[in-house]
C-alpha cells in the first residue's frame, strides 16, 4: 500500500501541483482566475499569504493542495475560509479531500477559529456536492461575498 501524508508543501514542488492544477481545467474553479495556467508565482503566493497551505501525498507525489485563509474575503475575526481546495482528477473520490479538510479544520481550530467557510462558484456541482457530504452547510449569508459564489460554513467546535 502507497502512503499516504498530509503537510505543507514544499517549495520544490509547487511547480508540480501548479502544473496539475493547470491542466485538470479546472483553475477557474478554484480562484477567480480566468487564466488557463496556474503560474507558479501566483501559487507560491497562495502559500506565502495564507495562514497555512497544506498538500496531500500519495507516495511522496502531491495529489491535493489546499490553503486556511482569512484575507481573501472580509470575515469575521473567528472565521477563517478553507481555499483553493482542489484534488488531483486522478485521485478523486478516495477520501483526500476530505482528509485534507479535516487536517485544516484541525489546525484552525488550534489557531483559536470557531467556524470555516468555503466558497463555491455555483456552476461547480462536485464541490457543493462535496462540502455537503461533509455536512457543511449552505450559508444564510449574501452569496455576493464574492463575485457570486455560494458560501459554505461549518463550525469547528466537533472538529478534534
Amino acid at each position: 500500500m502507497i502512503g499516504i501524508t498530509i503537510d505543507s508543501p514544499k517549495r520544490t514542488e509547487l511547480a508540480t501541483v501548479a502544473d496539475w492544477i493547470s491542466a485538470s481545467g479546472e483553475l477557474h474553479l478554484i480562484s477567480d482566475l480566468t487564466l488557463r495556467k496556474l503560474a507558479d508565482h501566483t501559487l507560491r503566493s497562495w502559500v506565502e499569504t495564507g495562514i497555512e497551505s497544506a498538500v496531500v501525498r500519495r507516495g511522496g507525489k502531491p495529489i491535493a493542495f489546499a490553503t486556511l485563509s482569512a484575507s481573501e474575503a472580509s470575515l469575521p475575526s473567528d472565521t477563517v475560509e478553507i481555499c483553493h481546495l482542489i484534488v488531483h482528477p486522478s485521485c478523486r473520490r478516495r477520501y483526500e479531500g476530505s482528509h485534507l479538510v479535516l487536517e485544516l479544520s484541525r489546525k484552525a481550530r488550534e489557531m483559536g477559529f470557531s467556524r470555516a467557510v468555503g466558497r463555491v462558484v455555483p456552476q461547480n456541482s462536485i464541490a457543493k456536492l462535496f462540502l455537503s457530504s461533509l455536512r457543511w452547510a449552505r450559508s444564510d449569508v449574501k452569496e455576493d461575498w464574492m463575485n457570486g459564489n455560494i458560501w459554505y460554513t461549518k463550525s469547528l467546535e466537533d472538529v478534534y
